[in-house]
């Protein structure tokens, strides 16, 4: 058997779980939106429709796993995983309105980075461990001044 797509519906006939090659669109806060890129993989989706995340591989050489959230801010993605096509990977969590809060990061060259940031996305503590064990840390006080060294013990 091949399919392109595979639908489960609930007793209403709403799509709930979506298993689709070469998807083009979302429906979002009730509207129907084209994506940048094909996606393939499995979508979920609340009792009207909407979608609120999936796991999937892009065209664009993406692989991802995001749950979204509807709030009064509108619908944004709240947490994520990424694996980038030059073998960086990423854990993210952003808030209600969409910016990025916590990030944890392996990058391409086998640093790994961990950042809390504000509600404008300026980072609050930023470390970064490379593959040597070197460690830079960074942080901002209350009183926002630059704290360079980590707490003692580590």
């Amino acid at each position: 058997m091949k399919l392109r797509r595979l639908a489960l519906v609930d007793a209403k006939g709403v799509e709930r779980v979506v298993l689709e090659a070469d998807r083009t669109e979302v429906r979002m806060d009730g509207q129907v939106i084209k994506t940048k890129t094909a996606r393939h993989g499995l979508t979920i989706h609340k009792s009207n429709g909407d979608e609120v995340g999936g796991i999937g591989i892009l065209d664009n050489g993406y692989t991802a796993m995001v749950l979204d959230g509807y709030s009064a801010h509108g619908v944004r993605e709240r947490v994520g995983f990424r694996v980038s096509p030059d073998g960086s990977s990423s854990f993210y969590v952003n808030d209600a309105k969409g910016q990025a809060r916590a990030f944890l990061e392996v990058d391409d060259k086998s640093n790994t980075r961990f950042k809390l940031q504000d509600d404008q996305e300026h980072p609050q503590v930023d470390v970064l461990v490379q593959p040597d064990g070197k460690v830079e840390w960074k942080g901002v006080s209350a009183q926002e001044k630059q704290v360079a060294s980590p707490p003692k013990g580590h």
